[in-house]
C-alpha cells in the first residue's frame, strides 16, 4: 500500500502499533475473540463486510472512534494510522 506522497506504509511498525493499542480488545488475529473484545463487541476484521471498507473507513474509526471503542487520534500520527491500517489489511488475508 502506497500512501499519496509515495510512502510504502511500514507493515512492521503497523503491528507495532497494532499489539500495544489494539490487540487487547481485537486479538492478535483481529477476530475479537478477547474478553475485552467480547466485553466491547469488537468488530472481527475478517468479516467480508468489514474488507469492504474502505481504508478511508477505517482511518475514520481509529483516528475518532467507534461505538465503544475510544479515538487514537492522540496516540497515533497519520502515518502512524496509515502503518496500522496497513497491517490490519495484512493480517486479513
Amino acid at each position: 500500500m502506497t500512501s499519496p506522497i509515495g510512502r510504502t506504509q511500514d507493515t512492521a511498525k503497523g503491528q507495532k502499533a497494532y499489539n500495544a493499542d489494539c490487540a487487547s480488545c481485537h486479538g492478535p488475529d483481529g477476530r475479537g475473540q478477547t474478553t475485552a473484545g467480547k466485553t466491547m463487541k469488537a468488530r472481527e476484521f475478517s468479516l467480508d463486510e468489514v474488507k469492504m471498507e474502505s481504508d478511508a473507513e477505517w482511518t475514520g474509526s481509529i483516528v475518532k472512534g467507534e461505538n465503544k471503542m475510544p479515538g487514537y487520534d492522540r496516540q497515533l500520527s497519520d502515518v502512524g494510522v496509515k502503518d496500522v491500517v496497513a497491517y490490519i489489511h495484512r493480517l486479513v488475508k
